[in-house]
């Protein structure tokens, strides 16, 4: 039981909780959730990425290791301390794991023998995995280079008012929807966004190519 017995929906698991932290703003007020609702559901979501590794010793630990992190910095951050600082810290850690746990995602996925609902919950995973990527890859261009999106109000170095609208900018540019009413400023913001559109063109031709490819062979053997 425990792990084991839960481990077949893992990425359904995670999937849901992808949900939950991008469109958990149409549900709640804007300030509320970014405050309050955003760190705990980035914290249930490490504890689901959990599941997707449970197999790998070191991505297991790792991954515990930043929840804990991350965990006693949200609490702190509950008293109103100065800890702007550590924001940058949180951010890190972040990226670590989206980073880790995309790459993860998409081994899964790809070297999976048998396409089943299970493979298709983590191939929607990977796509949602891929924004958040980009969306920690935004946040910190935005903090190292203030002013490289346009629209974006980054006050005081507060990370936490850049976060749907770099959230939004991610997915928009991922999918090469190109509404225009984001704009990347500086040559490394444009860079970062021709990169994230041709990672999300490729992950789309080839990734979902390839297990439809599977799929389809599948289907006609049996």
């Amino acid at each position: 039981m425990g792990l084991n017995s839960i481990s077949p929906y893992r990425f359904q698991l995670y999937f849901f909780s992808q949900l939950s932290i991008v469109f958990g703003s149409l549900i709640f007020p804007v300030k509320f959730f970014d405050t309050v609702m955003m760190p705990i559901l980035l914290l249930a979501n490490i504890l689901f990425g959990v599941l997707l590794v449970s197999r790998q010793r070191m991505k297991l630990r790792l991954y515990l290791i930043i929840f804990l992190v991350l965990m006693i910095l949200d609490i702190l951050s509950l008293f109103q301390l100065e800890l702007q600082r550590y924001d940058y810290l949180k951010l890190v850690l972040y990226s670590i794991f989206y980073v880790s746990i995309t790459n993860d995602i998409i081994k899964q996925v790809w070297y999976t023998k048998r396409v089943t609902k299970n493979t298709i919950f983590g191939l929607m995973s990977g796509y949602i995995a891929l924004g958040l990527v980009f969306f920690f890859i935004f946040t910190t261009i935005e903090i190292f280079y203030n002013g490289s999106f346009s629209q974006i109000k980054f006050a005081d170095g507060n990370v936490v008012s850049t976060m749907d609208t770099l959230l939004y900018f991610s997915y928009v540019t991922m999918m090469t929807l190109g509404y225009g009413d984001i704009v990347p400023l500086t040559e490394v913001a444009q860079k970062a966004a021709i990169l994230c559109g041709l990672i999300g063109q490729f992950y789309l031709v080839i990734v979902t190519a390839i297990i439809v490819g599977k799929y389809i062979k599948h289907s006609t053997e049996s």
